[in-house]
């Protein structure tokens, strides 16, 4: 507390060092985006498209951890690709970008469910 005071004061420490950040996990992309998409597709087509292991895939699907940089980007990019899927199926143009086609595909699915429709 005495290095925070310091620093709201302007006595030269690095703020970067004296606070303490909590990042807002409803924002973070792989959570929001990713994580709910993975939970729609088949366990065992995951294990296949990405070559991960059923717990890791079962860990990573359920949010008890977020995997290491390597898997988190397979399971992003399997996400995308089933997301794109029953965008085509409705004559929608895809997005390029995995976080993107997540996005789209989540948007039509709570449409869908507010309308009714399956």
């Amino acid at each position: 507390s005495n290095r925070l005071e310091e620093v709201e004061a302007g006595l030269g420490h690095d703020p970067e060092e004296v606070y303490t950040q909590y990042p807002d996990p409803r924002r973070d992309p792989w959570r929001a985006l990713v994580q709910p998409v993975l939970k729609d597709i088949p366990a065992k087509r995951l294990a296949e498209e990405t070559g991960l292991a059923m717990s890791t895939i079962k860990a990573a699907r359920n949010g008890h951890t977020v995997p290491h940089e390597r898997n988190r980007d397979a399971l992003a990019r399997a996400a995308g690709a089933f997301a794109r899927e029953p965008l085509r199926e409705r004559g929608i143009e895809p997005p390029a970008d995995d976080l993107a086609a997540c996005i789209t595909h989540l948007a039509l699915r709570a449409t869908e469910q507010d309308v009714g429709v399956n």
